[in-house]
Parts: structure tokens; C-alpha cells; sequence
């Protein structure tokens, strides 16, 4: 009897232990080449980003359209932020927010290069 509840609660453990992992690992669905700051750095000048390409559901490699400049940045938005991402769509920095820099994103391009460039989210001021 004792062998059995022991070979059940091994069992029952184990089947535990695997859903953790593949949740956890799951939940934890990061980009590879970014990498963030410790803290928010410095504000990015920038009232509007266009997306230019999608990289994730909550993240888009995008082109500051005012002031207008050919320099990308990934934006990342904010968990409480339901608007989809999508090609083309203009964000517009609402007054008393701010884009920050938090981090950085390298990934490689069409034309086999490597490019790394910030990665911003939106902060009150």
C-alpha cells in the first residue's frame, strides 16, 4: 500500500513539475535580441511612430513620423494596451506620455545584416 501511494504522489509530481516548465517557459515568450535596460532611460523624441513591421502581439519595429526620420526602433506596448499591432498603423504619443528607451533590439536583416536599434515604450511624464 505504502509503495503504491508512493509511486502515485512520484507520478502525480511528475505531470506537475512538466506543466510548470512548458507554463512557465510558455508565459515567458521573449524576443530573441532584445535586451533590456536595468531602468528607463532617456526620452526618445518622437509625438508619432508608424509601424513598419509587426514582431510580436505586443511589440512592432516602427519609423518616427514626427519628427519624420529613417532611424527604426521596436516599440513595446504596455500590457494594459489592447490595441492590435499592425503594418501601417500610426501611434500617436498622447499628451502627458512619453517614449523612453528601455532597452535595445539586434536582429538581422533581408540583406543578411545585423542591426541593432532601441527599443521604446510609452511612460507618463
Amino acid at each position: 500500500m505504502k509503495k503504491g501511494l508512493i509511486f502515485i504522489l512520484g507520478i502525480l509530481t511528475g505531470i506537475v513539475l512538466t506543466f510548470g516548465i512548458i507554463f512557465a517557459t510558455s508565459k515567458n515568450s521573449r524576443i530573441p535580441g532584445l535586451e533590456f535596460l536595468n531602468e528607463p532611460g532617456e526620452i526618445f523624441k518622437g509625438t508619432e511612430l508608424r509601424v513598419m513591421d509587426v514582431v510580436s502581439l505586443d511589440s512592432a519595429i516602427s519609423f518616427t513620423s514626427r519628427p519624420a526620420t529613417e532611424n527604426p526602433v521596436l516599440y513595446i506596448k504596455r500590457r494594459n494596451d489592447k490595441t492590435p499591432l499592425y503594418d501601417d498603423l500610426v501611434i500617436k504619443v498622447p499628451a502627458g506620455k512619453c517614449l523612453r528607451i528601455v532597452g535595445t533590439y539586434n536582429y538581422e536583416t533581408q540583406m543578411n545584416e545585423y542591426v541593432t536599434i532601441p527599443v521604446v515604450m510609452m511612460f507618463d511624464k
